[in-house]
C-alpha cells in the first residue's frame, strides 16, 4: 500500500496512464463498460460539442467517404438511465454512449438536446426505445435535396467517444404507464436513411458523406423507482 500512499509517486502516475492507454487500445467499447458502472463520470465529450460538419460539398475526408459506404455500422452504441421515477411526471435521465470504431472521421446526425422516443416517428439520428427486442425501422425524414442542416452534423473523430444526455418527463415516453410494472430495459438506437444530397455539379461533394443503415445497442435494465424495493 506504501506505493499508492504518495500522490507525487511517479510510478503511480506512470502505471495509471498506461493504464488507460491499454483502455483506449483495447477498443473504444472498453470504457463505456468500465464507466456504465461509474455514472457520475462521463467516458467522452458531450456529442453536441463536437465539431460541426460545416462546407460538406466542398470538405470531406476519404477515408471517412470510403468508410461511409459500408453495410458495417462505423459507430457502436451503449445506454444508460437513472432510476425511474416515483411520480408520473417526474424525470428521467437518459445518456447514450457513442463510440467511433474507425480510423476514420464519422458524420453522424446529432440533435441537441433531443432524442427520438417513439422509433415510429420519421425522423433521423440518436433514439431510444424501451422494454423492446424488436430491430428498429429506418423511417428517416424526406430531407429534399439541399441535404440535412449543417447544424445538425456532428463530426466524431478517430477512435473518439463522446456523450449525448437528455433529461425528459417520464409521462413523454411513449408508453410510459406500461414501464410502472417493472423489468423495464431500454435500448439506443442510431439510425439514418440518407448520405444527404447536394445537388451541386461545380462542388467536389454530391452528398454529404453520411452512413445509411441502422445500429443498436445492446439491452440495459433500468433500477427500480428510488424508494421501492
Amino acid at each position: 500500500m506504501r506505493f499508492f500512499s504518495r500522490n507525487d509517486n511517479p510510478n503511480a502516475i506512470i502505471g495509471i496512464f498506461l493504464l488507460i492507454m491499454l483502455a483506449i487500445l483495447a477498443g473504444p467499447s472498453t470504457l463505456p463498460r468500465l464507466f456504465n458502472a461509474m455514472p457520475s463520470l462521463d467516458e467522452g465529450i458531450p456529442c453536441d460539442m463536437l465539431r460541426k460538419g460545416r462546407d460538406r460539398a466542398d470538405h470531406q475526408s476519404l477515408l471517412a467517404r470510403a468508410i461511409s459506404g459500408r453495410a458495417e455500422s462505423p459507430i457502436s452504441l451503449d445506454v444508460r438511465t437513472s432510476a425511474l421515477p416515483t411520480v408520473v411526471d417526474g424525470n428521467l435521465e437518459i445518456t447514450v454512449v457513442v463510440a467511433n470504431e474507425t480510423l476514420a472521421p464519422v458524420p453522424l446526425l446529432i440533435t441537441p438536446s433531443e432524442l427520438i422516443l417513439d422509433p415510429n416517428f420519421q425522423q433521423s439520428g440518436l433514439g431510444v426505445v424501451f422494454n423492446s427486442s424488436a430491430d428498429i425501422a429506418n423511417i428517416g425524414e424526406n430531407i429534399g435535396a439541399g441535404g440535412y442542416s449543417e447544424e445538425r452534423i456532428r463530426i466524431l473523430g478517430p477512435r473518439q467517444i463522446c456523450v449525448h444526455r437528455i433529461t425528459v418527463a417520464f409521462g413523454q415516453i411513449p408508453g410510459s404507464s406500461a414501464l410502472w410494472a417493472g423489468n423495464v430495459t431500454v435500448r439506443a438506437f442510431y439510425r439514418n436513411t440518407s448520405a444527404g444530397p447536394l445537388l451541386d455539379p461545380n462542388r467536389p461533394y454530391t452528398d454529404q458523406g453520411l452512413w445509411v443503415g441502422v445500429v443498436m445497442s445492446p439491452s440495459r435494465g433500468i433500477n427500480a423507482p428510488i424508494g421501492q424495493p
